[in-house]
């Protein structure tokens, strides 16, 4: 509203790469796979601004398609949906999968067209043709915008490797492919990111700090830089530091539940539980799924005196994550997970069923440390006068999130 000429002016850019003979790649493009596949790298190789087997493909379909429209009625369905589907997609996201359906039209059209080039060998129409197709080749071959090549191909296949091996908890082995990344794109501000979510995985968090302020330096607009750097930075106590990072994380990425989650521990440990709640309560809204956030709301919630409110929270959260898979009235849930649930139903007066959530806890537990302080609060509860099994824990703690989990 505010822009409408820029506003038009991008759609129109985004209507033209529809018809870009290079692709705009979301991860990896087709130079990427063609450097392993000599079929590939033979059917889309470039040279200059001209590009296979686009800048062929398209002149032709433009020709067969207005051959087509004036001699053949049933082309009608074949171009109105070409026409409805680039529409739809210049107001989304012109590149990749998504213009890829328009694909199969163009190829019968540009035999339509490729025939008549061929039939045409007479007349005032054969030396207007190869012009017009020169045109066309120029105009597809080279856009407004073109896209280029990447040229960090292998910095990216090692980083998403390294990121597979990072959530499959090879830390070591993540490490090494990041190494070699970075050594083949040392600019890259993902892969310095992706650094510093190892490094914060392996708690070394001023390295982490360091590799997170590297990607904000090189990349400001990337929100998971912001946050690993807020991460590092809360870990090293400097918390107006997280805070401030934290900001630029949301202000990257509003919707940003993660952030918002960080923003809520930060609150919490500058004593700031109403700044806490609403920040987790935000956390929830942006991802009802995001157990964390439940987890630290039905702790701030205890910690409020309203455990009834703490164990609807906490089993909201399970149940949006679709943590309650089977028959039991437990459900599959993390060990720091049900042993805050268990202590909103001790709060809350249902001793019985904290002592279950406790032993199921224990079960799901492959911590040591967790174990045993999840027997002790077992056996503490056992110890219990019957009387006093309704009351709220005597010391009130509960587990850090960074801490306490498996």
């Amino acid at each position: 509203r505010k822009q409408p000429g820029a506003f038009t002016g991008g759609l129109l850019r985004k209507a033209w790469q529809i018809l870009a003979a290079r692709e705009i790649p979301r991860n990896l493009d087709l130079d990427t796979h063609a450097a392993w596949s000599p079929v590939l790298a033979a059917l889309t190789f470039h040279a200059g601004g001209f590009a296979l087997p686009a800048s062929l493909l398209l002149p032709l379909a433009a020709l067969g398609a207005a051959i087509s429209a004036r001699r053949d009625r049933g082309a009608a369905g074949l171009l109105g949906f070409a026409l409805v589907y680039g529409a739809t997609i210049v107001a989304f996201f012109p590149a990749a999968r998504y213009r890829l359906p328009l694909a199969p039209i163009a190829v019968a059209f540009a035999a339509v067209g490729f025939r008549e080039v061929v039939r045409r060998r007479t007349g005032i129409a054969r030396p207007l043709i190869p012009a017009a197709a020169a045109l066309g080749i120029l105009a597809v071959s080279h856009p407004i915008h073109p896209a280029t090549a990447r040229l960090d191909s292998a910095s990216e296949i090692r980083r998403l490797v390294a990121l597979e091996l990072l959530a499959g908890g090879d830390v070591s082995a993540a490490e090494t492919q990041l190494d070699e990344a970075l050594r083949d794109a040392p600019d890259s501000a993902e892969n310095w990111n992706c650094l510093a979510a190892v490094r914060l995985k392996q708690g070394r968090f001023e390295e982490a700090l360091s590799a997170a302020t590297r990607a904000t330096i090189l990349d400001p607009g990337l929100p998971e830089a912001w946050l690993h750097r807020a991460m590092a930075a809360a870990e090293l106590g400097d918390l107006p530091a997280a805070a401030s990072a934290v900001d630029r994380a949301l202000a990257a990425r509003s919707t940003f539940s993660a952030a918002e989650l960080l923003r809520a521990r930060i609150a919490r440990a500058r004593s700031e539980p109403a700044e806490a709640r609403r920040a987790a309560e935000r956390a929830i809204l942006l991802e009802p799924g995001n157990v964390d956030a439940g987890v630290l709301l039905a702790e701030l919630l205890l910690e409020a005196g309203d455990p009834e409110g703490a164990r609807r929270a906490v089993e909201a959260a399970r149940r949006a994550s679709e943590l309650e898979r089977d028959a039991s009235p437990l459900g599959h849930a993390s060990a720091p997970t049900l042993r805050v649930l268990a202590r909103a139903l001790v709060a809350a007066g249902d001793p019985e069923r904290a002592r279950r959530v406790l032993e199921r806890a224990i079960t799901f537990s492959t911590s040591s440390d967790m174990r045993a302080a999840l027997e002790e609060e077992l056996t503490a509860l056992a110890s219990r006068p019957e009387r006093e099994n309704g009351a709220a824990p005597e010391d009130g703690a509960v587990a850090n999130e960074s801490r306490t989990a498996d």
